[in-house]
């Protein structure tokens, strides 16, 4: 169940927006996201066989790759920037949808397999993830630049805007933290099986 590992390591890159410089002036953070959704996708398709519901979080995660690098390429072509907005709420519904799917996946293994007390937790998990990427993209879209200007407070933006990245790093933690739960218990059912 290594892949287990494989969608936690792309979780965690996926919340870490990393920018690389390419030109003088072009900043691109492609590469975080395209090898983040990559390596969901790839640990999703070695369970699908476990619920027909992360056949959809693979759909999710395609889509949500689209979309962040629709956004990124809009940002850097400079057109208005509420076409930018909008391709980054819908890039967060995908996001908090491939979540949701993964979550309601692992439920139906876990009823499956007799370990219902691990849904709270990765209910909670997951609502939490959900919950933290649509303040993130509240955050971002609301125009908290124009707001903390006309208060003379010019780069305040850059600190809540920060504080909810590291928060939606935590949510991603926690996440992680009862995936591994999950994989640990489902592990100790394959070797009670054996």
């Amino acid at each position: 169940m290594w892949f287990f590992y494989e969608m936690i390591l792309g979780f965690f890159i996926i919340a870490f927006d990393a920018e690389y410089m390419i030109i003088d002036n072009l900043k691109i953070d492609l590469v975080s996201d395209v090898v983040g959704c990559i390596l969901v996708i790839h640990a999703l398709t070695k369970m699908k066989a476990w619920s027909p519901c992360f056949k959809k979080s693979v759909k999710m995660c395609i889509f949500y790759a689209v979309s962040i690098i629709v956004q990124r390429l809009i940002v850097y072509s400079e057109i208005t920037r509420e076409y930018e907005y909008v391709i980054f709420g819908i890039a967060t519904i995908f996001y908090i949808n491939m979540v949701y799917n993964i979550m309601e996946g692992l439920f139906v293994k876990n009823k499956t397999e007799g370990i219902e007390e691990q849904n709270s937790n990765i209910k909670a998990s997951s609502i939490t993830l959900c919950m933290i990427a649509g303040i993130v993209c509240l955050a971002y879209i609301i125009g908290l630049d124009e707001l903390f200007d006309e208060y003379d407070m010019a780069g305040g933006e850059v600190v809540v805007q920060t504080i909810c990245n590291i928060l939606l790093y935590l949510a991603t933690a926690f996440f992680a933290i009862t995936l591994m739960q999950n994989k640990h218990e489902l592990e100790n059912i394959l070797k009670a099986e054996n």
